[in-house]
C-alpha cells in the first residue's frame, strides 16, 4: 500500500508555471510562427506574383507615356530592368528624366525578345523594352523583350507584350 503523506507531498511543490516561463514559450512560438509565415510566401511565390504586378503596371505606364503628345523619338522613353545584386529594378526613362523602382527580388528573371532569343537576368544585366509611339506596339528591334518570365521557387509568372499592339498582360504560369 502506497503511503499517502509520499503521494501528496509530491504535488505541494507544485506551484505552477513561472511568467518567465510563459514568456520563454510564447517567444519560441513567435519565432516558429514567423518563420512558417516566410516558408509559407515562398512556397505561394508571393515575390514573384507582386514582381510580375508591379512589372505590368510600370510597363502600362511606360507605353502611356511613349504615346503622350510630349515625348519625342524612340530614345525619350523606354524601359530598362535591370538586376543589382539580386534586386530588380525598374527605370523608366522620360527624356532626361530618370524614375528607378525596385519591383523585386530574390526572383530570377528571363526575358524572351522579339526576335525569340532568350537571356536571363543576373547580377549587373539588363534589357531595355521600348514602345512605338504612334500605334503603342513594340518596336521589332532585336533586344526589345516582348515576353518576361519572373520564377520564385517552383511559381513562375509571366508579363507578356503582345509585340504588334502593345497590348500588356500578366498570368500564372
Amino acid at each position: 500500500m502506497k503511503n499517502k503523506n509520499t503521494y501528496r507531498s509530491n504535488f505541494i511543490d507544485n506551484s505552477g508555471t513561472s511568467i518567465v516561463e510563459l514568456l520563454a514559450v510564447m517567444a519560441i512560438m513567435a519565432v516558429m510562427l514567423g518563420t512558417a509565415t516566410n516558408i509559407v510566401g515562398y512556397l505561394s511565390g508571393k515575390q514573384a506574383r507582386q514582381c510580375a504586378y508591379k512589372m505590368d503596371a510600370i510597363l502600362s505606364e511606360t507605353r502611356m507615356e511613349t504615346m503622350g503628345k510630349s515625348t519625342g523619338e524612340k530614345e525619350s522613353v523606354y524601359l530598362s530592368v535591370k538586376n543589382d545584386g539580386g534586386k530588380i529594378y525598374a527605370v523608366q526613362t522620360m527624356k532626361d528624366v530618370q524614375n528607378s523602382f525596385l519591383i523585386g527580388k530574390n526572383v530570377t528573371i528571363t526575358a524572351t525578345d522579339v526576335k525569340g532569343s532568350e537571356m536571363e537576368l543576373v547580377n549587373g544585366t539588363s534589357f531595355d523594352i521600348y514602345f512605338n509611339r504612334s500605334t503603342g506596339a513594340l518596336y521589332d528591334d532585336a533586344g526589345n523583350y516582348c515576353k518576361i518570365k519572373i520564377t520564385q521557387g517552383r511559381v513562375t509568372y509571366v508579363v507578356s507584350v503582345v509585340p504588334t499592339t502593345g497590348k500588356i498582360s500578366y498570368e500564372r504560369e
